[in-house]
C-alpha cells in the first residue's frame, strides 16, 4: 500500500518592485514612483535605494499599496542606483536598478531662405544644480539629421558645436522639402536629447 502524499505547499508570490530605469533629474527634487506587483499578501515590504555601499533612502509597500515615492536630490551623485530587499528574509523581493542623469534640452528652427539654402539655429542647455535650473551648455557637439518624409529613416547631415552660450547656428543645402532635428548624446552626468523636427 502506497504511503498518502503530502500535498506541496503553496509557492510563496514574489512581491516585486519596478521603477523606471531612466530617472531623468531636471529640478532639485525628483520624484521615482515605484510600482508592486505580488505584495498584496504581504503586510509591509520594503527595499533600500543604494549607491557605491550608501544609502539614499527606501521605498515601502503595505499590502501592496505605495507609501511614498523615492526622491532623488539634485545634490546626490548621478549613476545606477541599486533597489535592494531591506525586509525579513520571510518576504520574497527581487531586486533592480535605475540610472538617474541630469537633464538637457535641445532646441531647433530654421526657414526656408532661397529654393537652396536653409539657415538653421538652436540652443542646448542641461541642468545645473548649483543654480537649480537649466544653463546653456558651451562647446557641446551636437547632431544635426535630416529625412524626406515623416516615416524615412533619419540620416546625418552635419555636426557642429554650439557657442560659449549653448547656441549653434548652420545651413543646409537641398532643393526639395526636408525635416531636420538636431541631437545630442548621453554623458557620464546628463542623459542626451532630440529637438523636435522642423519641415522647411
Amino acid at each position: 500500500m502506497l504511503a498518502p502524499v503530502a500535498p506541496a505547499s503553496a509557492v510563496e508570490p514574489v512581491c516585486t518592485i519596478a521603477v523606471p530605469y531612466k530617472v531623468t533629474a531636471g529640478a532639485p527634487l525628483t520624484w521615482v514612483k515605484p510600482t508592486f506587483t505580488g505584495c498584496d499578501s504581504y503586510a509591509s515590504a520594503s527595499w533600500k535605494v543604494a549607491r557605491s555601499g550608501k544609502t539614499y533612502g527606501t521605498i515601502t509597500a503595505k499590502n501592496g499599496v505605495n507609501q511614498g515615492s523615492w526622491i532623488f536630490h539634485d545634490n546626490w551623485p548621478t549613476g545606477m542606483y541599486a533597489v535592494t530587499p531591506s525586509s525579513s528574509a520571510a518576504v520574497p523581493q527581487n531586486s533592480t536598478k535605475a540610472v538617474v542623469k541630469f537633464g538637457t534640452k535641445v532646441t531647433l528652427k530654421g526657414y526656408r531662405q532661397d529654393h537652396l539654402k536653409v539657415p538653421l539655429s538652436g540652443t542646448i542647455t542641461r541642468y545645473v544644480a548649483s543654480v537649480d535650473g537649466y544653463r546653456g551648455w558651451a562647446h557641446r557637439y551636437v547632431s544635426i539629421q535630416y529625412r524626406d518624409c515623416t516615416t524615412c529613416d533619419w540620416h546625418p547631415l552635419y555636426s557642429d558645436r554650439t557657442d560659449a552660450h549653448g547656441k549653434f547656428s548652420l545651413a543646409a543645402v537641398s532643393d526639395e522639402l526636408r525635416y531636420y532635428r538636431a541631437r545630442i548624446g548621453d554623458t557620464t552626468y546628463w542623459w542626451g536629447s532630440t529637438s523636435s523636427s522642423v519641415h522647411f
